[in-house]
This record gives structure tokens, C-alpha cells and sequence, in this order.
């Protein structure tokens, strides 16, 4: 039993790193499909926006951070560096939403288009029901 939970958890744990690894090689080839995407959102759509922030060195696996917020545009940021071919730098403008517990308040944030991993339309958040008033 027990050499059949090891097999078990290696073959996990093989599947993971190879998870990894494809997530590191989409983000260096879908660097201009981000881009892309980027400049096709419109402003004042509700999106998350995951990105990739680190490997946990407990478990070896990757961790990411989602912002979840209003698009109020993007920028284009040419690059110093004669030597690279590429226009720019596309950064994604988000006004964060505030936590629903309150421990966070809405803020602008800047995410560059290399460091998103993942995008995705969210619907609104839900607000109370306000009563009626009667005229």
C-alpha cells in the first residue's frame, strides 16, 4: 500500500513540474498574444488578471496573484534598448477593487503585459438591495 502511494505521488508530482515548465515556455511565446489582448479590452470592462508571482519553495509549485478590477485603459512604453526588435512594453491599467471584507480599498494598478498569465471577464459584483421608497 504504502509503494503504491509513493508511485501515486511521484507520478503527481512529475505531472506538476511538467505543468510548470508549460506554463513558463506559454508565457515567453504568448508575450504578443498578451499584448494583443491587452489592447482590445475595453475601458470599464470587469476582468482578473492573473499573474505569475513565484515557485513556492515548500511544495515546488507555482503561485500567482489575481487582481480582479475595472480596465481604465493601457499604455505603450518603448523600450531604451536599440537592440531588442520588439515596439514596447504594453502595461494593462486596473482599478483594483476594494476586498469584500474591507481590508483592502480600490486602488489603481499597472500590470505589464509579460507578467499576465491569465485573463478573464468577471460580472459585476453583487451590491444589496436597496428598499424601495414609496412617493
Amino acid at each position: 500500500m504504502q509503494q503504491e502511494f509513493q508511485e501515486f505521488a511521484d507520478e503527481k508530482a512529475a505531472e506538476e513540474n511538467r505543468a510548470a515548465e508549460s506554463v513558463t515556455d506559454a508565457d515567453s511565446t504568448d508575450e504578443n498574444r498578451a499584448v494583443f489582448l491587452i489592447s482590445k479590452i475595453p475601458a470599464g470592462a470587469r476582468i482578473v488578471a492573473r499573474t505569475y508571482a513565484e515557485i513556492d519553495e515548500k511544495t515546488g509549485r507555482a503561485q500567482y496573484r489575481d487582481y480582479v478590477g475595472h480596465v481604465v485603459g493601457h499604455e505603450t512604453a518603448k523600450k531604451e534598448t536599440a537592440q531588442s526588435g520588439s515596439p514596447g512594453s504594453e502595461t494593462l491599467i486596473l482599478l483594483r477593487d476594494a476586498a469584500a471584507n474591507g481590508s483592502r480599498k480600490e486602488q489603481i494598478v499597472r500590470i505589464r503585459a509579460e507578467d499576465i498569465v491569465r485573463i478573464k471577464p468577471i460580472p459585476e459584483r453583487k451590491t444589496a438591495m436597496l428598499p424601495r421608497l414609496k412617493p
